[in-house]
């Protein structure tokens, strides 16, 4: 049984000469109001760690816009053989994990909105297949089957890529040295007659991403708290206990349910079924003669935007490496003076939206409303949804989330360079 809490009020009984002769005492049972007064400051609390999450995390995402841009900046110039190749790859899969941690602070913080769409998982799987062979190194053998037919779901694509980032890893650190990790998708079907699968599921037709490794396995008490927010089995430093529970919350959150199958010594499977879902075709591949990211490149000069210096400095050598020629700001009051300086020549302004005093967003409103035939790429570590005002793509401004990659900064801007060109 558990502890009960009483409240009791008391009162004095007293004879016809006014002398106390007793007390009267009501005693009521505050259990639950305990209880609820508990929840509440644990709400209270959750809350505030989860806006400090979600602050560190923005903060973050310009550090690891520069680790991972620099590194990238670096392999590229590197060969094969160059004896410093290796610590390259070193420090751009510590940024590759960063991401993934940043991530999921955002959703921790729910900082993060959803944007559902129809895609294929297969095609999910494959896109991820490089970046999960950087994440797990090179004593894991990474085998992925996704057959030759799209498997659509309707699912948010960073969080998809997530959830695979988080397995994979998870799987990895089960491993320590090495072995095998299979991820495969398949197309299956819920008759409402398998109670022993465990799922909670509707009857019907699904698309199940399967995560199988060889690694230490787990036992059945660990299994029941393993989605649990904060628990982990890691040595202090090693683990956030986040991972999981933010993969179980994306895929509940997508209309599915997850499986695990393991046991100590014998690796662990986690099966997720998502509902399978019709949709277009994929887009047949756009023609791409030539690097996407550098298409566009060299069309004029772009404005540059950016409170943070180191962040400033990688944008600008991109910009360079792209082809383009740079005039940087680093306040939206500096911009102003150097937009009234070359206002003819600027095609483009690429800006942080979070700074002190004049936002990116305020920024780009009043450039565009001095030049409207000016292009605004705005950038920022938090996702577009989770911002004050998130429908400023109906102005014609473009969104670019950090850490950004070479190619995802060149084919951004080369996109929207692009659509001036069509409008001109």
């Amino acid at each position: 049984i558990g502890t009960v809490a009483f409240e009791a009020h008391y009162t004095p009984v007293r004879n016809a000469a006014g002398e106390v002769t007793g007390l009267f005492g009501v005693a009521t049972d505050i259990t639950d109001r305990k209880g609820l007064e508990a929840q509440l400051r644990h709400a209270q609390k959750m809350e505030a760690v989860g806006r400090l999450a979600g602050g560190v995390a923005h903060d973050f995402n310009n550090l690891l816009t520069v680790v991972k841009g620099h590194s990238e900046v670096m392999l590229g110039k590197m060969s094969p053989s160059d004896p410093l190749r290796l610590s390259a790859e070193e420090i751009q899969k510590a940024g590759a994990r960063g991401v993934l941690l940043t991530r999921q602070l955002l959703a921790f913080s729910r900082k993060n909105v959803t944007t559902p769409e129809v895609l294929d998982l297969a095609d999910v799987v494959r896109d991820m297949e490089s970046m999960l062979h950087r994440l797990i190194g090179e004593d894991v053998r990474l085998l992925t089957r996704t057959g030759a037919y799209p498997l659509r779901v309707r699912a948010d694509r960073g969080q998809m890529e997530q959830v695979l980032a988080n397995l994979a890893v998870n799987s990895r650190d089960a491993m320590p040295t090495g072995g095998g990790l299979v991820i495969e998708v398949s197309a299956t079907e819920l008759t409402g007659q398998e109670p022993e699968s465990g799922m909670n599921l509707p009857a019907g037709p699904y698309v199940a991403l399967t995560v199988s490794d060889e690694g230490c396995g787990m036992a059945p008490e660990v299994i029941g708290h393993l989605f649990e927010p904060f628990f982990t089995t890691k040595e202090q430093g090693k683990g956030t206990g986040l991972g999981l529970s933010v993969v179980y919350g994306i895929v509940r959150q997508s209309g599915g349910d997850i499986q695990v199958e393991s046991s100590s010594g014998n690796g662990a499977t986690f099966r997720i079924l998502l509902p399978r879902v019709g949709g277009p075709e994929p887009a047949a591949p756009s023609d791409t003669t030539g690097p996407p990211a550098l298409k566009g490149q060299g069309r004029g000069l772009i404005l540059l935007v950016e409170d943070e210096e180191a962040v400033r400095a990688l944008a600008r050598d991109f910009l360079g490496v792209l082809g383009y020629e740079v005039i940087e700001a680093n306040s939206g009051e500096e911009a102003f003076a150097l937009f009234d300086r070359h206002r003819a020549s600027v095609r483009a302004v690429v800006s942080d939206i979070v700074m002190p005093g004049i936002s990116g967003l305020d920024l780009a409103r009043r450039l565009v409303a001095l030049k409207p035939s000016l292009k605004m790429l705005l950038v920022s570590g938090y996702a577009k949804e989770s911002l004050t005002d998130s429908n400023f793509g109906r102005e014609g401004f473009a969104f670019l989330q950090k850490p950004y990659t070479l190619e995802d900064f060149g084919r951004r801007l080369a996109e929207l360079l692009s659509a001036s060109s069509v409008g001109s």
